[in-house]
């Protein structure tokens, strides 16, 4: 809602649920990026989204989450391949009917998009909300030129830089995993080389990770 020119955001259960998950995708004091990022899940217009990252950020993971929160969440979440032929983006398009179609950038290395595809995302009788990753803006400018002037773009950045947050991150995955174990049990020096370790695979690496201490005790 807006009071004044400021636009205002109650959060509900879904939202609740989705800043936490943006926490651990976007930094736990990336406070203005995951403000942003709830206000364009939620808000009336339902812009589309593009989520950017370097390799192994899990954008499919966020985009299902940020489904989940927003008003379409009662309609089907869809994974469009930006591949696929004229008859596979129609057949994405009717399953996804009005809720959100999702589709990762990067296989098209830097090539443009298929016409069929921009205009199941942006087409005036799409009815889906498009959902896209890529490692860039730059790089979704290259695919889909003008069209992506549109796009709403959430950052995620880089685990290397955020190593403080990693006994946090990992605690979190073992909790989602269901173990007992924390990043604390561990032996200072492998807590050390993890604070150390660059995570050149970003989350995918801390799943691998948390999956292995959920397993044993140490690593």
């Amino acid at each position: 809602f807006t009071v004044g020119a400021t636009e205002l955001l109650a959060l509900d259960d879904h939202l609740v649920a989705l800043r936490v998950t943006l926490q651990r995708a976007l930094g736990f004091d990336a406070h203005r990026a995951i403000d942003q990022a709830l206000v364009d899940v939620a808000r009336r217009e339902q812009p589309p989204l593009l989520v950017t990252g370097q390799p192994g950020s899990e954008p499919a993971v966020l985009a299902a989450a940020l489904h989940r929160a927003s008003p379409r969440r009662d309609q089907p979440f869809v994974v469009l391949d930006a591949l696929t032929t004229r008859a596979g983006v129609e057949a994405a398009v009717t399953r996804a009917a009005a809720g959100s179609l999702f589709v990762d950038l990067r296989p098209l290395r830097g090539k443009h998009a298929s016409a069929h595809l921009v205009t199941a995302l942006f087409g005036r009788a799409a009815r889906a909300r498009a959902i896209i990753a890529a490692p860039s803006l730059e790089s979704a400018l290259g695919s889909l030129a003008e069209r992506s002037r549109r796009l709403e773009e959430i950052q995620v950045p880089p685990i290397v830089g955020r190593a403080q947050e990693v006994p946090d991150l990992l605690d979190a995955l073992l909790v989602e995993f269901g173990s007992a174990h924390r990043f604390a049990e561990l032996p200072l020096d492998r807590q050390e080389a993890m604070r150390r370790f660059t995570w050149p695979d970003n989350q995918l690496d801390l799943r691998r990770t948390a999956t292995r201490t959920g397993c044993h005790r140490s690593l």
